[in-house]
């Protein structure tokens, strides 16, 4: 958890209820982070909300590729060396988290560890793709995302026939 409230006062004046104490917030944050785990049922999926990207992995990716967002990251777990994250929950927005990744396109250079579940990771994908096929030509557009692959069990070529599909538009 690395910042309060009071430093993003416009993000959090609409949330209903309001903000009770620091100590109520945190509470919140853990009691959905275990709800959206309980949603399902395989263990790799469930693990994938306690995996945090590595400060190496973050430093690299800052370092080679300019990189300067987090998407889908929730305040327990969003690096503080990156400017932006996402949060899929409104409330993040209290902890300094813009909220929902999807309600805009992606723009800039971003990081993006969705949970292992094909599902969200396939329409994480297809955002990501569609965001730099529409980017405008003078925002430099790449989401760099962090997919699983379990052998037999889950295999990415789902995901690279859907990157296939537009190597043109993106390339």
């Amino acid at each position: 958890m690395h910042v309060w409230c009071n430093c993003f006062p416009n993000r959090s004046e609409a949330l209903c209820p309001p903000l009770q104490s620091f100590a109520s917030e945190l509470v919140g944050l853990f009691v959905r982070k275990a709800r959206a785990t309980q949603q399902f049922d395989r263990k790799q999926i469930k693990d994938s909300f306690h995996r945090i990207l590595p400060p190496h992995f973050i430093a690299a990716f800052k370092h080679c590729a300019a990189v300067t967002q987090e998407k889908m990251a929730s305040p327990l777990d969003s690096n503080p060396d990156l400017s932006h994250h996402w949060s899929s929950h409104p409330r993040g927005a209290i902890f300094g988290a813009f909220t929902d990744c999807f309600s805009s396109s992606f723009s800039g250079f971003s990081i993006c560890h969705p949970i292992y579940n094909n599902g969200i990771m396939h329409l994480t994908l297809r955002h990501a793709i569609y965001s730099a096929i529409n980017s405008p030509h003078d925002i430099p557009t790449a989401t760099f995302m962090l997919l699983p692959c379990w052998g037999r069990s889950m295999s990415t070529n789902a995901y690279m026939a859907l990157y296939n599909q537009f190597t043109t538009c993106v390339a």
